[in-house]
């Protein structure tokens, strides 16, 4: 789908990080359906109000954008405008091309020869399959785009030679030494371009996703072509549809940094209300995408029976500990919450089931020897981290943060388990928290109560917060996702349920 993204989204997703990476992919996929002017905006606002990451790969391609149209977005860092950025994102555009596909002439790059090596290559490469397209990796889109600039070459060649009487290899020369500028001349359709041109455009279009936007960014002998609207004319998408797309999302941005994260629609119900409105997105709502693409039965509830009383002081007396409020409350709506089809699939999240959520009998702690993970409640760059340091110039980063010693599991699915924390870590977790706030120079205070903002609604709420919920994903992309209590949890990913993000 173009331009996926909703204003009311960019609204009320409380994680600023990750908000703000899809945000710099919805500025490129502007830019690429040649709505480059708002793409420069949201550039601008997303590198003047203090960025989250570095000057990244997809925001490299636009390099050419912007030297293309010879306007800058405010806020770039210098070394993104040095002859030296420029030389290294050519250099790496001719690493990803093939060996074979490659030539040092000048003179031979937009050969016919050339173009006819680079259609054979998609020919012999070209064998899809529905996991996993083979045109959508970088050794099956480089021969594409490769074409397509060959192929473009050639049909501008052609055509200007025909409109001034003048030979295609003087034609060709006038090409190579003027600056052709693409933005501001008349919109490109794929119907106006040669047969073979115009397959590639459409091949490149289908399907259209973050790969193929990726290496297109990098192709700069395409940006003229790019900036006249050639692929949002391939994708069926009016100037005038991307315009209203665009600049919502440039608008919501703005109100998004002037007023902070929207409130939750969910404020002020109880967990009964949550736990019903997490069961129909489930069964019948936006995951109704996950069970048709699993093909699992579909559970007529999520509920379970209400835990009974005697129930929770027998947990209560097996772990020796007094629940939080929230977390017994469910347990007494819902002993357990989940499909329990042997899959743990708990509540949609907006891309897949949560863990299921434990019933009373399972609940546990976890205190393995060999468990070693620092209680990291907050996603912080590494630079802001190392402020918690007390003083201790060895100590490691990890370090500076309590240890998830002893936590209770509440549940799992998968390589996902969902931990309830206990008081007593997330007051010494707060504390390394609060060394760094101390510390930190306004830009990096900004950073931190947006983290805070994002696990319990604003600086306030994350500093009186007692228990904690952790989501830990183990496996080769270990990751921990921290809440601030379990109807906080509930609520967030109750919230990310309410539409699906697939």
């Amino acid at each position: 789908m173009v331009l996926a993204m909703e204003p009311e989204r960019v609204l009320s997703d409380r994680g600023f990080d990750y908000l703000w990476y899809n945000l710099t992919e919805y500025a490129a996929e502007l830019a690429l359906l040649g709505e480059v002017d708002l793409s420069r905006k949201l550039t601008t606002l997303l590198f003047t109000n203090v960025p989250i990451r570095p000057y990244s790969l997809t925001f490299e391609g636009l390099t050419f954008a912007w030297v293309e149209t010879q306007k800058w977005p405010r806020g770039l860092p210098d070394e993104a405008q040095s002859d030296a950025a420029l030389k290294n994102l050519r250099k790496r555009n001719i690493c990803n091309v093939p060996e074979r596909l490659k030539t040092e002439e000048e003179s031979l790059a937009f050969s016919q020869d050339m173009l006819e090596k680079c259609l054979s290559a998609i020919q012999e490469k070209e064998q899809p399959t529905k996991a996993r397209p083979y045109r959508t990796t970088m050794d099956g889109l480089m021969p594409v785009i490769r074409a397509l600039e060959i192929s473009l070459r050639n049909y501008e060649t052609n055509k200007l030679a025909q409109k001034t009487g003048n030979t295609n290899v003087e034609v060709e020369t006038e090409l190579n030494t003027a600056k052709t500028i693409g933005e501001g001349r008349a919109r490109l359709k794929v119907t106006d371009l040669d047969p073979t041109s115009a397959d590639l455009v459409r091949s490149l279009a289908t399907p259209w996703g973050n790969q193929t936007m990726h290496y297109l960014s990098e192709a700069e002998n395409l940006w003229p072509y790019i900036l006249r609207g050639l692929f949002a004319d391939a994708l069926g998408v009016s100037h005038e549809e991307l315009h209203s797309k665009g600049q919502a999302i440039v608008s919501a941005f703005s109100e998004r940094l002037k007023n902070g994260c929207k409130p939750s629609t969910l404020e002020g119900k109880d967990i009964r209300e949550i736990l019903h409105i997490g069961n129909d997105n489930t069964i019948s709502g936006p995951g109704m995408v996950y069970w048709e693409e699993t093909g699992y039965d579909i559970p007529i509830t999520l509920f379970q029976k209400p835990a009974t009383a005697e129930e929770l002081s027998n947990l209560e007396e097996r772990l020796d500990i007094k629940l939080p409020d929230d977390y017994r409350g469910f347990l007494s709506i819902s002993n357990g919450f989940g499909s329990f089809n042997g899959d743990q699939d708990g509540i949609y999240n907006g891309l897949c089931p949560e863990p299921e959520l434990y019933s009373t009998d399972k609940v546990h702690w976890i205190s393995e020897s060999y468990f070693h993970l620092p209680v990291e409640l907050l996603d912080l760059p590494y630079d802001i981290q190392g402020l918690a340091n007390d003083g201790d110039k060895e100590a490691d980063l990890e370090s500076y943060f309590p240890y998830f010693e002893r936590v209770l599991q509440i549940g799992t699915r998968d390589i996902h388990h969902l931990w309830l924390v206990p008081p007593i870590l997330v007051e010494e977790c707060k504390a390394a928290y609060r060394r760094m706030y101390e510390k930190a120079n306004d830009t990096q205070k900004v950073i931190i109560e947006r983290a805070m903002e994002e696990v319990a609604g604003s600086k306030e709420e994350f500093e009186s917060m007692q228990w904690g919920v952790m989501m830990w994903a183990s496996g080769g992309t270990a990751s921990l996702q921290g809440h601030a209590g379990f109807r906080n949890y509930l609520q967030h990913v109750v919230d990310d349920g309410m539409q699906s993000r697939r």
